[in-house]
């Protein structure tokens, strides 16, 4: 396409008996404009990667056939860039000052946490709430579905995304996962590492990582804590607001 070029793949082209390069080449059809890559000298105000992702605000390029759909990720690798895609659209875009209603995913509704652990019956308690496809945590942890819990704080309010996955995946599909948590996202989000790398030529299947985040002239926490042997990932970022439409910290 003219104008157009490719995200580069953060994986080498060649066959395997998993296919789990399979998320590279999905991240590769992200198209973007053909100047960004082509960087000139000079100083920057942000990193080059806000540019290079700046349109990644919803979900197109994504097919229920190949990534599953937002309440039913596939459990393997293209499942896990569809779950990341609704991890950075919710949480920036409420940073960004939108309205709840705007970034709440398709299939998905606001829940009251209290609820959502406990069943339609519980009290509600404090200002924390779950999006959900199905508003109860033992559904949407035995079936595979993520959720998203924001939680209002005076230091910055937290997102966080968490994903059991329920069937069981590939060994290929867990060493793909892992490679996207230890090197695609921290590119895609613009973030520095805050922990001690581990220095293997293949990412550990089981870590937690912590990064800081550029966010309005500041840094923001963001973490990544998975176990991709019980198909357990949970994403997490302070926002540079307090609440849902909230003033900054």
């Amino acid at each position: 396409m003219t104008g157009q070029t490719h995200v580069p793949s953060p994986f080498r082209r060649k066959k395997t008996t998993g296919n789990w390069v399979g998320a590279a080449l999905a991240a590769a059809c992200l198209t973007l404009p053909g100047t960004v890559l082509g960087q000139e000298g000079g100083l920057r105000d942000q990193p080059r990667s806000f540019e290079i992702f700046a349109h990644a605000t919803d979900y197109e390029g994504f097919s229920s056939e190949r990534h599953g759909t937002l309440a039913n990720p596939q459990p393997n690798e293209l499942g896990f860039l569809l779950v990341l895609r609704m991890f950075r659209t919710v949480c920036l875009g409420l940073e960004r000052g939108a309205a709840l209603d705007a970034v709440v995913p398709p299939g998905f509704s606001a829940h009251h946490s209290a609820p959502y652990y406990f069943g339609p019956d519980a009290a509600r308690r404090g200002d924390k709430l779950v999006l959900s496809a199905t508003g109860d945590v033992e559904k949407d942890e035995d079936g595979g579905h993520p959720a998203i819990w924001l939680e209002p704080r005076t230091g910055g309010m937290e997102c966080a995304l968490d994903w059991r996955i329920a069937a069981d995946m590939s060994p290929d599909s867990q060493r793909a996962i892992a490679t996207l948590l230890a090197r695609w996202v921290p590119w895609e989000m613009a973030l520095l590492p805050a922990s001690r790398p581990q220095l293997l030529e293949q990412p550990a299947l089981s870590d937690a990582i912590e990064w800081d985040r550029p966010c309005m002239g500041r840094w923001c926490p963001t973490s990544a804590f998975f176990s991709l042997s019980r198909g357990d990932i949970s994403l997490r970022t302070i926002l540079n607001i307090t609440a849902i439409e909230g003033t900054r910290p």
